[in-house]
């Protein structure tokens, strides 16, 4: 029993861990794209060869799938 509730522990730490790095990753992703709302990913992706601007897209990219995803908050 003892070992259950030391996994239970730890689960539940790794989980509250995942849930802060969401929440930061998030919050990085909000700043990175609000200076590049007026562009499409398709015009920005045009871009790619531009390392700033192929980040920016990748940046769309990850705020699209995380917007995709239920998170539990």
């Amino acid at each position: 029993m003892n070992w259950i509730t030391q996994d239970q522990r730890l689960n539940s730490e790794i989980w509250e861990y995942n849930q802060q790095i969401v929440a930061e990753q998030r919050d990085i992703m909000k700043k990175a794209i609000v200076h590049a709302r007026s562009f499409s990913v398709l015009r920005i992706c045009r871009f790619a060869r531009y390392t700033f601007a192929n980040h920016i897209g990748q940046c769309y990219q990850v705020v699209f799938h995380l917007n995709s995803i239920s998170f539990v908050s």
